[in-house]
């Protein structure tokens, strides 16, 4: 089976890039599995040092989910089933 790793971060060519790839999805015999990924940066300057890491990794998650919203939503219309992941 085929695998697709799709960045997502809301930006303008991102969302291009989802909607373009969900138009191609009749060129494959089968739907490929598809990963949307989601990057956070680290937190900058004595933040980590101020707050513990669960509330940081807790603050990725949640921007990140938010993040990958609209790509979930855009397959989901397609009827693809697509994971997700976040990191940070």
């Amino acid at each position: 089976m085929l695998k697709s790793l799709l960045p997502v971060d809301r930006s303008d060519t991102s969302s291009k890039a989802i909607l373009d790839f969900i138009k191609l999805l009749d060129w494959y015999k089968e739907v490929p599995k598809i990963h949307l990924l989601n990057v956070q940066c680290p937190l900058h300057g004595n933040a980590p040092m101020l707050i513990d890491k669960e509330c940081i990794n807790q603050y990725h998650q949640e921007k990140g989910t938010k993040e990958l919203q609209a790509a979930r939503e855009a397959m989901g219309k397609e009827g693809v089933n697509c994971q997700f992941h976040i990191t940070g």
